[in-house]
């Protein structure tokens, strides 16, 4: 659902959709390199999974860890149009989720239309600084996992950057 505030688009997630939040059972606080099942934890173990008890991030793999499943698609995704007047910018952001890796901003002039990968970012936000006067922009992100796997879309954020005149 798209709202319009003042010269500016924003979006809201669908109020339908869930909220997701998650947290990692893997302790980093615990130096042991040996898990139950005789595994070696520790970082020189190539990532060698084949006795099912260990993983190259020092966690305990019993089958299905966070690193092999498809995260969650972002919520909350809103894009808002800041900066100074001559050198606007969209600020993208979406709620954090501490198993997910990274997070790829797409971008395009219709929310229909073709998506184009514009940036990637560690934290839960991202400026866009190449955009144009007179012209919406509509946002998606995906969440990235260790593995590289990637979420679906989020829903759409639009931002419409004014020409300002002085």
């Amino acid at each position: 659902m798209l709202t319009t505030t003042g010269a500016f688009l924003t979006s809201c997630d669908n109020e339908n959709s869930p909220s997701t939040s998650s947290s990692s059972s893997n302790s980093d606080d615990d130096d042991s390199n040996s898990d139950e099942n005789g595994g070696n934890n520790g970082d020189n173990n190539n990532g060698d999974n084949n006795d099912g008890g260990s993983n190259s991030d020092g966690g305990s793999n019993s089958g299905n860890s966070d690193a092999d499943a498809v995260p969650d698609a972002p919520t909350g995704v809103t894009a808002t149009t800041q900066g100074p007047k001559k050198y606007p910018y969209v600020r993208i952001e979406w709620n954090y989720v501490s198993t997910v890796d990274h997070w790829d901003v797409y971008r395009s002039k219709s929310e229909s239309g073709s998506y184009s990968k514009i940036g990637s970012n560690i934290s839960y936000s991202y400026h866009d600084e190449s955009v144009s006067y007179n012209t919406t922009y509509y946002y998606k992100v995906k969440a990235v996992n260790k593995n590289g796997k990637a979420s679906e879309f989020s829903d759409s954020a639009a931002a419409y950057v004014e020409y300002y005149s002085e």
